[in-house]
């Protein structure tokens, strides 16, 4: 049977399905504006989140996630930002399956930003059924109220093309 690679990203056909092969890729490019908080808590980066409904029992979705985020520090020094990666399987609540506090302690008496592009990647074994939507977002948090984090679509007027949320479907 021949290998069709469709344009909505789906590959489908020969021994496509075989444990470890990827079976669909699906990407999303965030673009809906720079992001920002000051909260403490984590929240939801507006529009930066995915869905892919596997097409075979068993698989694992491998995430690919890359953001450029910082930190804005105004009376304090702790410029870290948390990240969450999240989980929501068949429109179910959403599960923290990977989550991070980059950035440092700036021990210093003036303001200082710090812009990082964030990465994580890694192999997800969600359980499902056939026909469910798997839906991944980000997630941010500062380290306290008095920082700005966010998380930048643009620097100076150029769109910024680190912004990405990849979602591939490994058969299991």
């Amino acid at each position: 049977m021949a290998i069709t690679f469709h344009s909505d990203g789906r590959v489908t056909g020969g021994t496509i399905k075989s444990s470890g092969n990827i079976i669909q890729t699906v990407q999303h490019n965030f673009t809906t504006g720079n992001f920002t908080t000051s909260s403490s808590s984590y929240v939801d980066i507006t529009g930066f989140n995915q869905a892919i409904t596997p097409l075979a029992a068993s698989s694992k979705i491998l995430v690919i996630l890359s953001a450029a985020i910082y930190a804005s520090p105004t009376t304090t020094w702790n410029g870290q930002v948390g990240v969450s990666v999240n989980r929501s399987v068949a429109g179910g609540s959403y599960t923290a399956v990977a989550s991070q506090m980059p950035g440092s302690y700036i021990q210093e008496t003036y303001t200082r930003y710090f812009h990082i592009s964030y990465n994580n990647n890694f192999l997800d074994s969600p359980s499902y059924s056939l026909g469910d939507a798997i839906t991944y977002k980000l997630q941010m948090k500062s380290a306290d109220t008095s920082v700005t984090s966010g998380c930048m679509v643009s620097i100076g007027g150029v769109t910024n093309g680190a912004n990405k949320l990849i979602l591939l479907e490994v058969a299991g």
